[in-house]
C-alpha cells in the first residue's frame, strides 16, 4: 500500500522585512566565516613559521657541534691551539639567527584605527608679554 501523498504546504510570501533580513544574515555569516578563515590562516601560518624556525635551529645546533667536534679532533691532531676565527663565526651565525627570526613572521595589515593625542599651547608672540584684551 502506498501511503497518500500529501500536497507540499504553500509558503507564505516573505514580507519585505524578512527578506531584508534574510538578506542581512546571509552577508553576517559570509563575512564571519572570512574572519574565521583568515584566523586560522593566520594561525597555521604562524605554527608553519615557528617549526620552519625550529628545524632551522636544530640544523644549526647540528652544524655546530659538527664542527666543533671537527675542530676538536683537528686540534688533538695537530697538538696546537685553535684560532679565534671559530667563535668569530659562531657570533656571525646567531647574529644571522636572530635576523631570520625577525624575518620569518608574517606581516600583520594595519587595521586603520588610530588614536592621536594633542595638546595645543598658544603662546604670545615675540615682545609682547600679555594679550591685550579688545
Amino acid at each position: 500500500r502506498s501511503s497518500p501523498s500529501v500536497p507540499p504546504k504553500a509558503e507564505k510570501p516573505q514580507k519585505r522585512a524578512d527578506k531584508y533580513f534574510a538578506l542581512l544574515m546571509k552577508s553576517y555569516d559570509k563575512r564571519t566565516d572570512g574572519w574565521a578563515q583568515a584566523d586560522e590562516e593566520e594561525a597555521r601560518d604562524k605554527a608553519e613559521g615557528a617549526a620552519r624556525w625550529a628545524n632551522r635551529r636544530a640544523m644549526l645546533e647540528e652544524k655546530r657541534k659538527a664542527a666543533k667536534a671537527a675542530s676538536e679532533a683537528k686540534k688533538r691532531r695537530s697538538g696546537g691551539t685553535s684560532s679565534g676565527s671559530d667563535s668569530d663565526s659562531e657570533d656571525k651565525e646567531e647574529k644571522e639567527e636572530e635576523l631570520d627570526a625577525d624575518a620569518l613572521g608574517k606581516l600583520v595589515s594595519y587595521d586603520g584605527t588610530m588614536q592621536v593625542d594633542l595638546e595645543i599651547v598658544l603662546l604670545n608672540p615675540p615682545g609682547v608679554s600679555e594679550p591685550s584684551e579688545s
